[in-house]
């Protein structure tokens, strides 16, 4: 009774697959060599044939402009000139407006430091004032004479030097390492 079913009978699916692939390994074996060696030359003849095919098209690119009539040319070239005037333009109008922007915050900034600058002073001479108050001859004198430049603290100093005592001075360690002698 099961071998008159006729999934049985007929060749399943999985039959043809397994064709398929004992021939495909077949094929492999005999010619893989073959087949490797024609990809790799492939390849290998592909990438030294490129550069000379872009060379090629970018010559054929620049002898067509060459075969271009002059009027096109002076045409594409007075529209590559109004555009780099309009960007041009539109460039000095955005630094026009920054600089005014700019000029704006400084003045702001200056009107604040001088308003707290005033309130400082304001704040601490009427609090010195009323702790040490001033008589006439204390008051100060406008500075007339020049102050002599300060004398430097150690001749001739160069802290890249090393001037100071041994111990103070950077010393890099050795290369070579531990020796263990002979």
């Amino acid at each position: 009774m099961l071998q008159n079913h006729p999934s049985i009978t007929s060749p399943t699916v999985a039959e043809p697959a397994i064709h398929h692939f004992t021939h495909l390994t077949g094929v492999l074996q005999l010619y893989g060599w073959t087949i490797l060696f024609v990809v790799v030359a492939v390849l290998y003849i592909g990438s030294k044939v490129k550069p000379w095919l872009q060379n090629y098209t970018q010559h054929n690119v620049t002898s067509s402009y060459k075969k271009m009539d002059t009027g096109a040319v002076q045409d594409r070239l007075e529209a590559m000139e109004r555009a780099r005037l309009r960007m041009q333009a539109q460039h000095d109008e955005e630094a026009r407006k920054f600089a005014e922007r700019q000029k704006e915050l400084l003045v702001e900034v200056r009107l604040v430091k001088g308003k707290k600058s005033k309130e400082t002073d304001c704040w601490q001479t009427d609090c010195y004032l009323r702790v040490f108050p001033l008589q006439p001859e204390q008051l100060p004198k406008p500075a007339t004479a020049k102050s002599q430049p300060k004398k430097p603290l150690k001749p001739a100093y160069n802290p890249l030097m090393g001037g100071g005592s041994s111990a103070a001075c950077y010393r890099p360690s050795r290369r070579g390492g531990p020796s263990a002698g002979g």
